[in-house]
């Protein structure tokens, strides 16, 4: 029995198995949506900071940044207090948006997010 052509049929599969395959990682964001109070949520001492997420435009208690401005907007009010940060995701903002802000909020350590909608 000649084998030549089991070995073609293999490496056809492997070939369509290989080029259809995805090899990327996926994250993980923990997201909190708004809702009821739960035994996790940040205690009432902290302060509430809001910021509204457009398509390019990003607001910080109602004043506009730059997208790169956000960590250090973030940092000054965490000198001072615990802070709660509600994300309020504008219709012209896409999943994109948001995620991209999601991870570097990630990287900032003792910051309870809360996305509105």
């Amino acid at each position: 029995m000649a084998l030549t052509p089991l070995i073609d049929v293999i490496f056809l599969l492997l070939l369509f198995f290989m080029l259809s395959s995805t090899f990327s990682r996926f994250g993980e964001i923990k997201l909190d949506l708004g809702g009821a109070r739960d035994q996790n949520s940040v205690p009432l001492e902290a302060q509430i900071i809001f910021l509204s997420l457009g398509q390019s435009t990003v607001k910080l208690n109602g004043k506009a940044l730059a997208p790169n401005e956000i960590d250090k907007g973030i940092r000054r009010l965490q000198a001072y207090s615990k802070v709660h940060l509600l994300i309020d995701v504008l219709d012209t903002a896409s999943s994109q948006d948001l995620l991209q802000l999601m991870y570097r909020m990630k990287r900032l350590d003792g910051l309870k997010i809360t996305v509105l909608r």
